[in-house]
């Protein structure tokens, strides 16, 4: 409900600082298609429930036969909104640089989870990036699991996610972290819905997502009183508005994840 605001207009290049100097007077602000943005749905560097460390890897390439600037956000949770988590990395033509543990290299957190947003200037070509998450742990290490990197566009406000567990681990051997990333501006409602292997909805596992921010459930069977997950179960998932929905499943025995994508929703 501001009524006025104070902006700063900073001329940036990508070239050498004070190589040349700008002028500016009626300055207008407006949305531009200059700059696009990847979205990593989940990162962390954590310990896990049962003595695993989680840590995840970001690899990114600059194609372009151009010097280029690529800024990396780091969205918490709402009550650790991690504000100064912002950097901006400087790459040189066709460079590629490995961030082994993202959260650590990138924004100095030795502990904690969140969604990585990238921005950066389209007009020199696409960015290219990866991610990937693994336990650390020299004695027995995890084939551990990819991230995808998305684009706005695969915001969605219904999924199903399918193949929570083959039951090799047992009963209870699987467990399930649900999580959802909000790029908008205000909280929105979502609810995951935890399904048996005959479809019959067992509970449903409700969270406010605060505004830009992330938010996990850990061991959403749990948390939804249905017991383990197995064979054949499903998690449907709505919102009221486009995010980024994610679901986790890990193998207690070794701790390894994997990561589901959502699926279409096929629910009426």
């Amino acid at each position: 409900n501001a009524r006025s605001a104070s902006v700063a207009v900073v001329p940036w290049s990508s070239g050498t600082p004070g190589a040349f100097s700008a002028l500016l007077d009626d300055v207008e602000l407006a949305r531009s298609a200059r700059f696009e943005r990847l979205v990593v749905p989940t990162a962390a560097s954590v310990d896990g429930a049962r003595g695993e460390r989680f840590r995840t890897t970001l690899t990114l390439k600059n194609p372009s036969l151009s010097g280029r600037r690529v800024d990396a956000t780091l969205r918490c949770r709402e009550d650790d909104p991690c504000l100064t988590a912002s950097v901006s990395l400087l790459f040189a033509p066709g460079e590629t640089r490995v961030f082994t543990d993202a959260l650590l290299d990138l924004f100095g957190r030795r502990s904690g989870a969140g969604a990585i947003e990238l921005t950066y200037d389209a007009t020199l070509g696409p960015v290219v990036a990866s991610a990937r998450a693994a336990t650390v742990h020299a004695e027995r290490p995890g084939n551990g699991m990819s991230i995808p990197v998305l684009a706005p566009s695969a915001a969605r406000n219904a999924a199903t996610f399918l193949a929570l567990s083959d039951g090799r681990a047992g009963d209870g051997g699987t467990r399930v972290n649900a999580g959802v990333y909000n790029p908008h501006p205000s909280p929105v409602w979502a609810g995951f819905g935890v399904r048996d292997e005959n479809g019959a909805t067992r509970n449903t596992v409700s969270v406010l997502v605060g505004a830009r921010s992330w938010t996990q459930v850990n061991d959403l069977f749990g948390a939804a009183g249905a017991g383990a997950a197995r064979p054949g179960s499903t998690v449907t998932f709505s919102a009221e508005g486009p995010v980024f929905p994610f679901l986790i499943s890990i193998d207690n025995r070794s701790g390894d994840p994997t990561f589901l994508e959502p699926r279409e929703s096929f629910q009426p």
